[in-house]
């Protein structure tokens, strides 16, 4: 699934498609956050741009994320299960691939 879910709000009633962006397809998705690009559809345009969300050393992979909120935020099993469901692959992204990280518990 390489398309993207747009909302064009210059039409009323606003309308959402999906839509195909021949670069940005092959950005690759990082989770919870720890992508390092965004992208912003213009619809007086129908422009897909890609802004980067953190410097960039040269070389590094650009990053998006292919979820939006309530997904983006939930728990690595919820995001893992969500993207295998609706886009067909085990996410092995930096927040995915991460272990776990147990607080001791307060006293």
């Amino acid at each position: 699934r390489n398309g993207f879910q747009i909302m064009d709000m210059t039409l009323r009633p606003p309308t959402a498609a999906d839509a195909l962006f021949h670069r940005v397809s092959f950005f690759n998705h990082c989770c919870a956050g720890m992508n390092n690009a965004v992208w912003r559809y213009d619809g007086q345009t129908r422009f897909l741009s890609v802004s980067a969300t953190a410097p960039i050393s040269e070389g590094e992979e650009l990053t998006i994320s292919y979820i939006a909120k309530p997904w983006c935020n939930m728990a690595k099993p919820a995001r893992r299960q969500y993207l295998k469901q609706n886009f067909n692959f085990i996410c092995l992204c930096k927040a995915c691939s991460e272990p776990v990280v147990r607080l001791a518990p307060l006293v």
